[in-house]
C-alpha cells in the first residue's frame, strides 16, 4: 500500500497527463505586493508553512493545523520543543512565522520517518522568506473568501482507503469545491492534476457527505497568485472509471461474499449491498451504470435487489475476471513462445 503522492510518482502519464493543465479555466489575481527572490529555507518547506497558517488562522486551532508536524516531533522525541514553538505561533508577526517554520520541520519524520529528520535549528529564514509567507498565506486567505469558503481543511478519506491506497490528505473543502494549495514558481504538473482527481474520486467514495455537493475541483497557487479550476462534469467519465479502477483499485467486486439468510427473493437495500460488498454507495451506483448490477426501484423511489439476483451478478462478474485473467495469461505465455522462436531462428540464420 501507498498514499496518494508515492502512487503519482510511480504512474507514468500519457503526453500532457491523464487530466491536463491546459482543460482547467485560469484566474489571476492581483495586490500589488512582489515576493523577493532570495529566500533561504526550502520551497517545500514555505508551502508545509503557508498550507498550516492559513489553516491555523481559519480556525484558531494551532494543534489541528500542525497535527502533522506535532506528531513528527514526537517521532523523534522532540515534543517539548514543538510545543515551545507551537505557543510562539499567534498570527502572522515575524516571531510567528518563524516558529511555523521550525515547526513545519518535523513534518518529515510523521510521512517519511525518522531517518529522514534534519535538526530544525537549522532552519532560520530570513526577513525576505519571513515577508514572503505572509504574503502567501495573505493571498490564500483572500482567495478563499465568499464563495470559495472553506469548510473543512485537512481532507481525509475514511471509508475509500484500498489495497492500494492506505493515505491520503487533501487540502481545502468548501461548498462546492475541492482545492489543493501549490506553493510553486511553476504552473501545475500532470503528478499534481492527477493527484487532485484521486482525492475527488476517492471523496465520493468516502463517508464524507460533502463530496457529493461538489461541482469544481481546483488549485490555488499563491505564489503566482492564480486559481485553475475545472467543472467535474468536464472530466471525461472513462478517464474517471479508469482511474477507479486502475489506480485507485475500486475494480475488483470481492468474490468472498457473506449473506445473513439463504432466502432466494430477500429484498436487499443499498445499506445491505454496502455490508455485502463492502464498498461505498458510490461503487455501488457506479456496478449499475458500468457493470449492469440489476437494480431495481420500489414505490418510494429506493433501489434494492434480490439477493438471486445479487448472487448471479456476482457469478457472472467472477467469471468474467477469470476469463481475462485466463486471456492475460495465454498472451503473456504466447509472447513468450514468439519470442523464443524468433531467438531460435536468428541463431539458426547466423
Amino acid at each position: 500500500m501507498a498514499t496518494v503522492t508515492q502512487i503519482v510518482n510511480q504512474i507514468k502519464q500519457p503526453r500532457g497527463g491523464y487530466l491536463s493543465i491546459k482543460k482547467f479555466s485560469t484566474e489571476k489575481f492581483s495586490d500589488g505586493n512582489i515576493l523577493y527572490e532570495d529566500e533561504n529555507i526550502a520551497p517545500t518547506l514555505i508551502g508545509i508553512t503557508t498550507d498550516y497558517l492559513v489553516r491555523f488562522i481559519l480556525t484558531n486551532n494551532k494543534k489541528e493545523a500542525f497535527s502533522i508536524s506535532l506528531q513528527g516531533a514526537i517521532n523523534v522525541n522532540e515534543e517539548d520543543i514543538a510545543l515551545k514553538l507551537l505557543e510562539n505561533i499567534n498570527s502572522l508577526d515575524d516571531l510567528s512565522i518563524t516558529c511555523a517554520c521550525k515547526l513545519a520541520g518535523y513534518d518529515v519524520c510523521y510521512r517519511m520517518g525518522p531517518i529522514y529528520y534534519k535538526d530544525i535549528s537549522g532552519i532560520v529564514p530570513n526577513k525576505n522568506t519571513i515577508n514572503n509567507i505572509r504574503i502567501l498565506v495573505k493571498r490564500t486567505l483572500s482567495y478563499f473568501k465568499g464563495e470559495n469558503e472553506i469548510i473543512q481543511s485537512n481532507i481525509t478519506f475514511d471509508g475509500a482507503y484500498t489495497y492500494k491506497i492506505h493515505n491520503a490528505d487533501a487540502d481545502y473543502l468548501t461548498n462546492n469545491g475541492l482545492y489543493d494549495l501549490k506553493v510553486s514558481k511553476n504552473v501545475p504538473s500532470t503528478k499534481n492534476t492527477l493527484q487532485l482527481l484521486i482525492y475527488y474520486i476517492m471523496g465520493l467514495h468516502s463517508s464524507n457527505k460533502s463530496f457529493m455537493y461538489i461541482e469544481k475541483i481546483g488549485i490555488f497557487n499563491p505564489r503566482l497568485n492564480v486559481a485553475y479550476t475545472i467543472m467535474t462534469n468536464k472530466i471525461d467519465k472513462s478517464l474517471i472509471k479508469m482511474i477507479e479502477k486502475e489506480i485507485i483499485g475500486y475494480n475488483e467486486v470481492r468474490q468472498e461474499m457473506s449473506f445473513k439468510t439463504s432466502e432466494e427473493n430477500l429484498k436487499l437495500s443499498i445499506i445491505d449491498l454496502m455490508k455485502i460488498l463492502k464498498c461505498s454507495r458510490h461503487q455501488i451506483i457506479n456496478y449499475y451504470v458500468y457493470e449492469d448490477l440489476p437494480l431495481r426501484k420500489d414505490e418510494r423511489d429506493h433501489y434494492y435487489i434480490y439477493e438471486k439476483d445479487l448472487r448471479n451478478w456476482i457469478n457472472e462478474i467472477n467469471n468474467k475476471q477469470e476469463i481475462m485473467r485466463q486471456r492475460s495469461i495465454f498472451m503473456t505465455l504466447l509472447g513468450i513462445i514468439l519470442i523464443l522462436i524468433f531467438i531460435i531462428i536468428f541463431f539458426i540464420l547466423i
